[in-house]
């Protein structure tokens, strides 16, 4: 992983939770940190930071994180592109999280691939590399050995993401529970920028009756089921929904189906049948143009993809 002097703690945080502490089990990963400016560089709170690693760290890595870059965006030192492109050669994996992206792009290794980055610096990237095709809506965008994240805890995702494609669910799964979060967030960033995710609704009645369905979610859920539920009405369940959650019931049972047959696919080995009647759906046929619309992998790819 690359520092720098003035990095953000966070930022740098963020790989070194995911790949260096996995909390009472012992790390797969052996993480090195390379420092740009030399060994003690400061962060943007004041603390200093020592580093034990060199440029020799870069030549015999695997995985290339450039975890952010400054706010200002300067050009990145001719010798770390040249760093980036030689280890790009080889096949090294790279991931540029949040302002990370800007180095890649630097050094030419987005031109022609999609990438994200921070939403606030999004049209930036579009602007001086217009070879780069930027999504601005995703959470990280995954181009085989080139990962690029947004910004702050999407770097986290993007994270989770690569210990999830390379050593399976399991480990990720250890992991985000220890970080309390999910260990895939569903959406894009864009779903941050305009309506962030909502937390437990203040109703407690409204809130008893998204747990319940959660647990139940192969049962027929119906706005007049609700409303009965919370002896109100069905208008009444469908403002909740709109205010509370940002949707309506319908597409909220959907998505909440969704996540149940992608957790059931990655940690069990039923049928395709039996996770689509346990998840709500009439059959496997039924899901899985919804899967791939919301995921786009279908089940089966998804299983093979993101299963150890």
């Amino acid at each position: 992983m690359l520092a720098f002097d003035g990095i953000s703690p966070f930022h740098l945080s963020v790989p070194s939770v995911v790949f260096g502490d996995v909390h009472q089990t012992p790390s797969p990963f052996d993480l090195h940190f390379c420092a740009i400016d030399g060994p003690v560089i400061r962060s943007t709170v004041g603390f200093t930071i020592q580093t034990s690693d060199d440029w020799q760290a870069l030549e015999q890595a695997d995985v290339i994180i450039i975890p952010s870059w400054p706010d200002h965006l300067p050009p990145a030192p001719t010798r770390l592109i040249q760093a980036l492109q030689t280890a790009h050669l080889r096949k090294v994996t790279l991931m540029g999280l949040c302002l990370g992206a800007f180095v890649l792009a630097q050094a030419k290794l987005l031109d022609g691939r999609e990438a994200t980055t921070h939403w606030t610096a999004a049209q930036e990237l579009s602007a001086q590399y217009p070879q780069v095709r930027v999504n601005a809506s995703a959470l990280y965008v995954d181009e085989g050995n080139i990962i690029t994240s947004a910004g702050t805890a999407a770097a986290i995702d993007c994270c989770l993401h690569f210990v999830r494609k390379t050593l399976g669910a399991e480990l990720t799964n250890l992991i985000s529970r220890r970080l309390v979060m999910a260990p895939h967030r569903q959406g894009g960033q864009a779903q941050f920028i305009e309506a962030p995710i909502a937390a437990r609704p203040r109703d407690q009645a409204f809130a008893n009756l998204l747990d319940d369905m959660r647990k139940t979610l192969d049962h027929k859920h119906t706005v007049l089921t609700m409303a009965q539920r919370m002896n109100t009405t069905e208008r009444s369940v469908s403002r909740l929904f709109s205010k509370q959650t940002g949707t309506s019931p319908a597409q909220w049972l959907l998505n909440e189906r969704l996540n149940h047959a992608q957790r059931l696919l990655e940690t069990t080995s039923c049928s395709m049948e039996n996770i689509a009647l346990a998840a709500g759906f009439a059959s496997a046929s039924a899901m899985r143009p919804h899967f791939r619309t919301r995921f786009g992998l279908s089940p089966t790819e998804w299983r093979k993809n993101f299963t150890y």
